[in-house]
């Protein structure tokens, strides 16, 4: 996979994300996320796909600690950062999962075909050459 095609499945896989949070089946939305965390990260095969999910959460860490301030049902920004890190935790281990995944199943991949111009199961045939006898 190109780098420019893994970007591309980061994001619609981000994207996805997002829009999942809107979704009121909250337990059809946990499967579909969970899902499509595994296969993108599985599509995607790279280990800088797991520093993804830390940059948001990072931003979203500082803001809630900066505004420690209680919201109306009480919880505390220090609260809302440490629920932000276990999911956070949760989306890395599932992409490390994936990415893991990956790397097993190409791996197993390679070892089960013969290398690239050296095959020996196909028969050698000649050919002539256009114009030349016997």
């Amino acid at each position: 996979m190109t780098g420019a095609l893994r970007i591309a499945v980061a994001v619609v896989w981000a994207v996805g994300i997002v829009l999942l949070t809107t979704w009121s089946n909250t337990d059809g939305a946990m499967a579909a996320a969970v899902l499509s965390t595994l296969l993108a990260a599985a599509l995607i095969g790279t280990w800088w796909l797991l520093v993804v999910p830390l940059v948001p959460a990072a931003v979203l860490i500082a803001g809630t600690i900066a505004s420690n301030e209680p919201d109306a049902d009480g919880v505390t920004g220090l609260e809302w950062a440490a629920y932000i890190a276990v999911v956070t935790t949760a989306i890395v281990l599932l992409l490390a999962v994936g990415v893991g995944a990956n790397r097993l199943i190409s791996r197993a991949w390679k070892h089960r075909r013969p290398p690239s111009g050296d095959n020996h199961s196909l028969p050698r045939t000649r050919t002539r050459a256009a114009g030349k006898a016997d």
